[in-house]
């Protein structure tokens, strides 16, 4: 996250590439190399366009299903776990994690593979594994981690 005086907003936003990277920034932080299969992942950028082209050009048109898949999730999560005194207790993190999930599974890969259970769980806990592992890396001194490091594939005789 960044914070900047409102009046700095637009300097920022005019930096060319080189001085403010978003790729730069995930590569450093994310610690491609060692969690997110080398750093070939973040140089292949096939699905940048098909984001672009397949979300956020038609996500005026993909919020109500947002909306509707929110609105389950509540009603399934929520709901069903209130006593009878409207009262309910939750772990606040995983219920978010389950609604996020299962919402933008919602977009990206549609019903009815966004309430597979097995499913989520297993984009869930691949998100926080990537993300935790990024983590832990930084406490590993930099000359330490090659041997942690993805390899790439050799290519064949």
């Amino acid at each position: 996250m960044l914070l900047l005086p409102v009046e700095l907003i637009a300097e920022y936003a005019r930096q060319p590439e080189d001085v403010v990277s978003f790729d730069k920034y995930v590569r450093e932080v994310m610690h491609s190399m060692y969690s997110l299969f080398g750093d070939n992942m973040l140089d292949n950028n096939i699905q940048k366009p098909i984001v672009w082209k397949e979300l956020v050009q038609k996500l005026r048109y993909k919020i109500d299903m947002m909306n509707e898949e929110m609105v389950a999730a509540l009603t399934d999560t929520l709901i069903s776990q209130m006593d009878e005194n409207g009262e309910i207790k939750i772990n606040v993190w995983d219920t978010a994690m389950k609604f996020l999930s299962r919402t933008s599974n919602r977009i990206v890969c549609g019903y009815p593979l966004c309430h597979n259970e097995e499913f989520l769980e297993a984009t869930i806990d691949y998100a926080v594994n990537v993300f935790s592992l990024a983590i832990y890396i930084r406490f590993i001194p930099p000359f330490l981690r090659p041997p942690f490091g993805a390899t790439k594939a050799e290519a064949g005789p």
